[in-house]
């Protein structure tokens, strides 16, 4: 009983700090499409969805590529499962060649979280797809750059 009203007590928290997360993420997202940026390459919107090879589960996917000051590139995520959504960053270098952009990096998300999140993938032209793989899942990501 005590172990339940934990994991339900995480739970509620977790979803909370998401939906925090998330309206800030839709801010970005809407503020990035008003100001009409040009983005360039890599840069700006996508939109797409990922999918589990663990579970087949999937769902929508966004995400805002950036450059960072250390020439790095912020991919930030939001991602939609079941009747959760929520958001997180990672940072990578871009390797571009023959008209497509490469990445591949690590990010601790910590024990509850599955621990090491890998990540892989290319760009090209208004493509993106990625490989992803932790302790509690792997798949991959498929998206394609929103026109402004």
């Amino acid at each position: 009983m005590k172990r339940q009203l934990l994991l339900g007590l995480y739970t509620l928290i977790i979803s909370q700090l998401l939906i925090g997360c998330s309206s800030i993420y839709n801010q970005k997202w809407k503020r990035i499409s008003e100001t009409a940026e040009t983005q360039e390459g890599v840069l700006g919107r996508w939109e797409g969805s990922w999918l589990s090879a663990v579970n087949a589960h999937r769902g929508k996917l966004r995400c805002i590529i950036s450059e960072t000051e250390t020439a790095h590139y912020d991919f930030h995520y939001w991602a939609r499962w079941s009747v959760f959504s929520g958001t997180y960053h990672v940072t990578a270098p871009i390797q571009t060649s023959n008209s497509i952009s490469s990445f591949s990096g690590t990010k601790n998300l910590g024990k509850l979280l599955g621990g090491a999140f890998e990540f892989s993938g290319e760009i090209e032209g208004d493509e993106f797809e990625a490989t992803y793989s932790s302790k509690l899942d792997r798949g991959k990501f498929s998206l394609s750059r929103v026109k402004e």
